[in-house]
């Protein structure tokens, strides 16, 4: 029997369409969000071989989902949170945590490193996650490093689809706790979307004081907590923020100069904004640019 059926709305005028024909079901999703990620830092897939592997403590702002393919390894977060990760066992780490990795045997390893979109962090909270992915996702993880040899269009939209469904599986995950000391715990939350800020605007000017401010702690009680964080000066991770760009810049393909990328990034000359090109890079920018190409 045939009988007029409504079908599923058309987003754009909100009215439904009809057709006669044999009783149907229909579901009908229409989503106006925002992508999950914000920008794809690095996909890294590697193959270690058998023997001693160690990647010790370290630290960046911006997440990190590492996923075992073959074999085990040890997963590391701060001093207390480590298990050894097997086939489709993984971690997903939350900016500005300590973590590190190693392996006797050898293993197959996927690692994301990516921003989220301010909006969904809550989501994901300032905690990492144990994870562990069926195989039909594994299986989908090793393709976009198949496509990126191949020189493929897109590989690096297919590393962000990967990466937007591995999230989605671990939304509901419970976190463990990474047990900082309270006081680095707290600066943690609040410098976590100020980092996001600087990189998204790299080029801005970014004086300590102001991001003390947003903190909520003294200026040098600031650079005292950040140095414990990441080893490293307020002054040159701004520096290093900063050439960073410049440097994806410069080897982006669309004929920027030596001398407007330096004036973009806030140089007043060629000399200058070498020497500080230099000193996070060890090259000098045209070096750098003909290395990358």
């Amino acid at each position: 029997m045939k009988k007029q059926i409504h079908g599923p709305s058309d987003p754009s005028t909100g009215k439904e369409d009809q057709w006669n024909g044999t009783v149907q079901q229909t579901v009908s999703i229409v989503s106006r969000e925002p992508p999950l990620v914000a920008e794809l830092v690095a996909f890294d897939f590697t193959v270690f071989g058998a023997g001693d592997y160690c990647c010790p403590l370290h630290i960046h702002p911006y997440f990190q989902l590492d996923i075992v393919l073959e074999g085990k390894a040890l997963l590391q977060v701060e001093e207390k949170v480590s298990f050894v990760a097997r086939k489709g066992e993984g971690l997903l780490i939350p900016p500005l945590l300590k973590h590190g990795s190693a392996s006797r045997k050898g293993f197959v390893y996927g690692s994301f490193k990516f921003h989220l979109l301010p909006r969904y962090a809550p989501l994901f909270g300032p905690e990492p996650r144990k994870v562990r992915f069926n195989d039909a996702l594994l299986s989908s993880l090793r393709v976009p490093a198949k496509l990126h040899r191949a020189g493929a269009p897109l590989a690096g939209l297919h590393a962000v689809s990967v990466l937007t469904q591995c999230l989605i599986e671990i939304q509901g995950v419970e976190p463990v706790t990474a047990d900082l000391p309270k006081d680095l715990a707290e600066f943690r939350f609040h410098l976590w979307p100020v980092l996001e800020r600087i990189a998204q605007a790299p080029y801005a000017g970014w004086p300590v004081r102001q991001l003390a401010g947003e903190c909520h702690v003294s200026h040098n009680y600031f650079s005292s907590l950040f140095r414990r964080l990441f080893r490293q000066t307020p002054a040159e991770y701004l520096l290093q923020a900063r050439m960073r760009e410049a440097a994806r810049e410069l080897t982006a393909g669309d004929g920027a100069t030596i001398k407007a990328v330096a004036a973009k990034s806030g140089y007043q000359t060629v000399h200058s904004f070498s020497r500080a090109f230099k000193r996070v890079f060890g090259v000098s920018p045209g070096n750098y640019r003909d290395r990358m190409h």
